[in-house]
């Protein structure tokens, strides 16, 4: 972490502490890099031997936990009918952010689900549709309704189903992000692309899809900081940001799984201006250390001693029927601003 997002993050989190030593020096990364990194370990809630079958783990902090299921395919919510484990969708129908903002419409019949991710929004219930075709050329995850999708793996629903109040089969995972004990936490608001290079420099004229996470891995299999930074939308009109259920680049790996979406700045003029979204970080709660590397590489990182530190907390959004709700996870602590 520079010394620039060392005085950010004191002022807005107090973070820093309690970090395992990690030689920083080009030669300690190629023998310590994050994919080698042994944090402690931690058995996932109780309640998920009863309900999934699985204990699971916790990676480094008790709220980083791998997603409850013994299926290879641990992100998603699988069916088994589909060789690519997609789920029949009505094409035509909206996707929309975790606060019900429309961000697209489905081009696709099928579509892969995340594991565990549901919730109420319009006062129906959604169900979390990850990288689902909105054109021939694009792909956006984001909240579908659950009536819209074919449960018994083989059907497509009309486009009518948007009208119905459909819900997910009974075993249906559903698995949040875990409330803290403790309610101290500070306000922070979603920082927009342009506030993110202008307070940090090193990563100016650097291609996010170059910046990785893992490292010493094939090019194709690298996980991307972009992935965890505010993404312009396909027509160029607005930024989605992600909040994660689990943070990347970490070993034993939890997943990098996506809890939810939501659109953090939009057009206005010629000019991108943020939507104002609260991220109420959890000053109690560890954040965790990634690396951040050149594809393909132990200790070609782009920018030295590159890192990105992820935190958690949570983000406030309606259910439709008069009252808000809590949706908890982790962001890359630079994709925020003091509030």
């Amino acid at each position: 972490m520079s010394a620039r997002a060392i005085v950010l993050c004191a002022a807005l989190l107090g973070c820093g502490a309690g970090w395992e030593p990690i030689d920083e020096t080009a030669s300690g990364l190629a023998s310590d890099c994050p994919d080698k990194r042994h944090l402690k370990v931690f058995d996932g809630p109780a309640s998920w031997v009863h309900e999934y079958g699985t204990a699971g783990f916790c990676v480094g902090s008790h709220y980083d936990c791998r997603m409850p299921t013994t299926d290879p395919d641990f992100r998603r919510y699988v069916n088994a009918a589909d060789a690519d484990g997609r789920w029949p969708v009505a094409p035509g129908i909206p996707i929309v952010d975790g606060r019900g903002n429309p961000i697209g419409a489905v081009a696709a019949q099928a579509t892969k689900i995340n594991f565990g991710q549901r919730k109420t929004l319009n006062g129906k219930e959604y169900v979390y549709a990850f990288a689902v075709d909105t054109s021939p050329t694009t792909k956006r995850s984001g909240w579908i309704p659950a009536g819209c999708v074919g449960w018994d793996g083989k059907t497509t629903p009309s486009a009518s189903c948007t009208s119905g109040s459909g819900k997910t089969p009974s075993d249906f995972p559903v698995v949040e992000g875990r409330k803290p004990k403790s309610s101290k936490m500070v306000k922070s608001k979603f920082a927009t692309r342009d506030e993110i290079l202008a307070a940090h420099p090193e990563f100016a004229g650097l291609d996010p899809l170059n910046i990785k996470i893992t490292c010493n891995t094939k090019p194709d299999l690298d996980a991307s900081i972009a992935d965890y930074l505010p993404r312009l939308s396909d027509d160029g009109t607005f930024y989605m940001l992600n909040l994660t259920a689990n943070v990347p680049g970490l070993h034993p790996p939890t997943g990098g799984i996506a809890a939810d979406t939501f659109r953090v700045a939009h057009l206005e003029n010629g000019q991108f201006v943020s939507d104002q979204i609260t991220f109420h970080a959890m000053i109690d709660v560890q954040e965790l250390k990634v690396y951040l590397f050149a594809p393909g590489s132990t200790v070609g990182a782009p920018v030295e001693h590159a890192s990105a530190t992820f935190v958690y907390g949570y983000v406030t959004y309606p259910r439709g029927d008069g009252s808000w709700a809590r949706r908890y996870g982790w962001v890359p602590f630079f994709a925020l601003k003091k509030a």
